[in-house]
């Protein structure tokens, strides 16, 4: 009875671990066969698995792009205007952003003017890493000079405690968070609510800017107002 029990403890724990292997192997599977699908020309099947994988938060830069090439061949501008930002967030990539611009331009679409702001987070993003490492070595640096040299020098004490809030400014600076509208018509609101009156109707591929949540509502910059639409009408671009 011992020797059963121990056949089927080990079967379960082999199918287990099988079952692991496949399902770890599962990701990279799927995208080879939608990049297969891709190069066949089979433009829609292989966005149903990029779609999939997207969901899951697994994709490439080349996948995002190649996302955004098929829904702009779809008609489907804001899904393209979509994949591509967020593509530009990873890359910086300057020609997403002059791609953006022309699909916009072309379907007179709103908000995807590159203001000063939005000039000087990409640099933040891009460079970010640099500032980081700078902060933890200076940081680091006046922790050693207060252990070597006494911890009563409220000189280095000064010098450490600005560092590290500069370090924790940098770490949660507060970027602009981006969305597009993805429904034929979003209604804006004045307020939080279907009882609210409505301020504009617009199509799907405007941009907004996203000040807050409350429920089931987003706050976000409509021509320099602030409004309300319901969440299920946009998608965000930070993932």
């Amino acid at each position: 009875m011992q020797k059963g029990f121990l056949k089927i403890a080990l079967s379960v724990f082999g199918l287990f671990i099988s079952l692991n292997i496949v399902l770890g192997q599962l990701p990279a599977d799927r995208l080879a066969q939608a990049d297969s699908l891709f190069k066949q020309k089979k433009y829609t099947q292989s966005l149903e698995l990029y779609a999939s994988l997207f969901n899951e938060k697994i994709f490439s830069p080349a996948m995002l792009l190649r996302m955004a090439f098929i829904e702009e061949g779809l008609m489907h501008k804001a899904n393209a205007l979509y994949y591509l930002n967020v593509y530009y967030q990873y890359t910086f990539d300057e020609a997403a952003i002059r791609k953006i611009q022309e699909i916009a331009e072309v379907n007179r679409f709103t908000g995807y003017e590159q203001t000063d702001l939005d000039k000087l987070e990409m640099a933040w993003r891009k460079h970010g890493y640099l500032v980081t490492l700078v902060l933890v070595v200076v940081a680091a640096l006046f922790t050693v000079l207060l252990v070597i040299r006494g911890r009563t020098r409220k000189s280095y004490w000064a010098a450490q405690s600005f560092c590290l809030a500069l370090l924790l400014a940098h770490l949660n600076f507060p970027f602009q968070e981006k969305a597009i509208i993805q429904q034929g018509t979003a209604y804006l609101m004045s307020g939080p609510s279907a009882g609210s009156s409505v301020v504009a109707a617009i199509g799907e591929g405007h941009r907004v800017t996203v000040l807050g949540r409350e429920d089931v509502w987003v706050k976000v910059v409509w021509k320099d107002r602030e409004v309300f639409v319901r969440e299920s009408n946009i998608k965000s671009t930070r993932i």
